[in-house]
């Protein structure tokens, strides 16, 4: 691990680190037992550094100081510059791995991949919210609402029925058979709908071996079954991330909000809040085409290419850029991934998932980042508090309503 932790850093003095790496890099220098390691490596390169001095004796605790151990390996001076100013190592390295580019207005937020919530954290606040969990409702043809378990993570469509991951029954043949609906084509038309609340994650494999996961908020319309029909079509509402099987004679299709996403194989996400700006469609593998509609036909359309966010915008316009995918489907990996998102677009996806309300005070400026990751399994007071750090914001949560102000 000590191996590791020295690549790492050597890899980050150069650049060349990639998000998943300088997050792994800063995790690992957040453990004291690399403390002494850390240091070292940190008086190798930084010129002023006493691994012995007063100001460094709390590397590994939460002190505040002018600068950050994040900014400070982002701005490395190589070997044959000269460093010109002295920077103050403050504040626990986990910190640094939430800011590793500090900005004036920034909110940052601790890692808690390791950190431990204790009860007075917890105590800080007059109640606490328990984060999301699996759990999901599956409407039927006939209207019948089905309230799925809290212990599976998902349900497979087979064979005209539905069953759990681990193979349980949840609706058997025996219940469609009452429908009369009774082969493979009259499935087809039997339309399905799963949603999941805020606060709610659930996975669903469909007939043809696609696979959807939804994050909180969400609602995937779908048929009992592909077979005889020209095309996969499905309809979303909020988020879902999709692995669609392969079948060229047979294109997936996803109806999101105005928008179509065409594709044949390949691995996607598509967020459609009503709350958000716009329907954004991210490519993570493999090639899709994005159509805008209007009065039901083609508009506009883009073809994505893999790490490619679309954006459809209330105005039918359709805009393509680059992004880093880990901070789009962070949610999937049970983490928020918040590096230089705005804050209250951060705060709308922390709401979500813990159903809080968040009522901002007059007093929040408009202009203030967020960035870091954070564990999506920690209590919502865990979450504050890594925020509260920062020294920009405070919250007291009443109920379900979470209030901020300066």
């Amino acid at each position: 691990m000590k191996q590791r932790l020295e690549d790492l850093f050597n890899r980050q003095l150069l650049h060349q680190n990639t998000a998943d790496q300088k997050a792994e890099l800063l995790v690992l220098m957040a453990d004291p037992a690399h403390e002494e390691q850390v240091k070292t490596l940190l008086h190798a390169h930084w010129e002023g550094f006493d691994a012995e001095a007063d100001d460094t004796e709390n590397i590994f605790q939460p002190k505040q100081g002018e600068e950050i151990l994040g900014k400070l390996l982002e701005n490395h001076i190589y070997p044959d510059q000269q460093l010109t100013r002295k920077v103050k190592l403050w504040t626990r390295i986990v910190v640094a791995a939430a800011a590793v580019t500090a900005i004036v207005f920034g909110i940052w937020f601790y890692t808690l991949r390791h950190f431990e919530g204790s009860e007075a954290t917890r105590n800080l606040y007059t109640s606490d919210i328990a984060p999301g969990k699996n759990t999901a409702t599956l409407k039927t043809a006939d209207d019948k609402i089905v309230q799925l378990s809290d212990t599976r993570t998902g349900v497979i469509m087979k064979d005209g029925s539905v069953v759990y991951n681990d193979n349980t029954a949840v609706i058997g043949n025996a219940e469609l058979k009452l429908l009369n609906r009774k082969d493979n084509r009259s499935l087809g038309n039997l339309k399905m709908t799963l949603s999941t609340p805020r606060g709610g994650t659930y996975n669903i494999t469909l007939s043809d071996g696609t696979v959807a996961t939804l994050n909180a908020d969400s609602k995937l319309i779908y048929p009992a079954s592909f077979a005889n029909s020209s095309e996969r079509r499905v309809k979303i509402e909020g988020e879902v991330y999709f692995h669609v099987t392969k079948n060229k004679q047979q294109p997936f299709r996803v109806e999101a909000m105005g928008q179509i996403t065409e594709v044949l194989g390949t691995q996607f996400n598509i967020n459609a809040y009503p709350d958000e700006d716009g329907v954004k469609t991210t490519l993570i593998e493999g090639s899709v085409k994005v159509s805008s509609l209007r009065r039901g036909r083609t508009w506009k359309s883009r073809t994505l290419k893999p790490n490619q966010q679309s954006t459809l915008s209330a105005d039918n316009g359709l805009e393509v850029k680059q992004v880093e995918p880990t901070s789009i489907i962070d949610w999937k990996n049970n983490e928020f991934y918040l590096d230089k998102l705005d804050f209250k677009l951060a705060m709308r996806k922390i709401a979500r998932w813990y159903n809080v309300e968040v009522i901002y005070s007059g007093s929040v400026p408009d202009n203030l980042e967020a960035g870091g990751w954070i564990q999506r399994s920690r209590n919502l007071s865990d979450v504050l508090k890594a925020i509260e750090a920062a020294g920009q914001v405070h919250f007291n949560i009443e109920g379900r309503k979470l209030y901020l102000s300066k």
